[in-house]
């Protein structure tokens, strides 16, 4: 009867190892998918709208000289406050000789899983 007793123990606690060890993975395994489905998402976001950039091209616009460039209705934006894998929409204004003049970007909120609901009203 001890025998039978310790061979049960056993065994669940095998079994417990390896569910354990299986459900940590299984976690990974889910965590990875949320993040390729929000990439999926920016990739998809960026191919249907050309004026939908990341962070880095944020990034560049700053950095090139004589060029306004205002983040969010911040006049002045600071390079290392812009995140590379962030989505921005990008405005551009060119002045009368076809020059670019000004860029404006206005940070996408991912959290609410679809565009700018202001500029599809002005679509309308």
């Amino acid at each position: 009867m001890k025998n039978v007793m310790a061979w049960i123990i056993g065994i669940t606690l095998t079994l417990g190892m390896i569910a354990f060890g299986v459900l940590t993975q299984v976690s990974g395994a889910r965590d990875i998918g949320e993040k390729g489905s929000i990439e999926q998402t920016k990739v998809s976001m960026m191919i249907t709208d050309n004026n939908t950039v990341t962070g880095n091209t944020v990034k560049n616009y700053i950095k090139q000289e004589g060029l306004d460039v205002t983040v969010d209705s911040d006049d002045d934006p600071d390079a290392d406050e812009i995140a590379d894998g962030a989505l921005y929409k990008m405005t551009k204004s060119y002045n009368e000789d076809g020059v670019l003049d000004e860029v404006k970007f206005k940070i996408i909120d991912l959290s609410r899983g679809d565009d700018d609901d202001d500029d599809k009203d002005d679509k309308k």
